[in-house]
């Protein structure tokens, strides 16, 4: 309680007695304004020097020599060559006859043929066990047991 007392006691204004120096704060708001104008003004004067001085169009950097290629060996020249011929390389094999092995009897047929001759033999091995067989459940597919 002596607290309280003790500052009721005191005479005089509870708030800031001194006002700002509005001139001193003009001063500086006027020296601030003129720094951001000299500052704008020298940035756009560089600006207008440099873009005279540059070269017009596209230049190379400074640090580059010239246009070498890497040290051999070289593995991709061109890429997409090399992908374009790839695929036709792969095309060929997957649409032509060849001999795989010919001692053994082995070749190699185009893809569409081979589908072709599997499904012609599912087709029979169906038929086959079939008829040889009882009529047994269908198994369901896999599309039926996710349902």
């Amino acid at each position: 309680m002596t607290g309280a007392t003790s500052g009721a006691g005191r005479a005089g204004p509870r708030y800031e007695a001194r006002d700002a120096d509005v001139h001193r704060l003009l001063q500086y708001g006027l020296i601030l304004c003129l720094v951001i104008t000299l500052a704008l003004l020298g940035v756009a004067k560089l600006l207008t020097y440099l873009t005279t001085r540059q070269p017009h169009g596209r230049t190379g950097s400074p640090l580059t020599v010239a246009t070498d290629l890497p040290p051999k060996p070289r593995l991709q020249i061109a890429p997409r060559l090399d992908l374009a011929q790839k695929r036709k390389a792969e095309d060929e094999a997957l649409n032509s006859y060849a001999w795989i092995d010919r001692s053994a009897g082995t070749v190699r047929i185009p893809i569409d043929r081979a589908i072709d001759l599997l499904a012609e033999r599912a087709a029979t091995q169906d038929v086959a066990t079939s008829g040889s067989q009882s009529r047994a459940p269908a198994r369901p597919t896999r599309h039926a047991k996710e349902r």
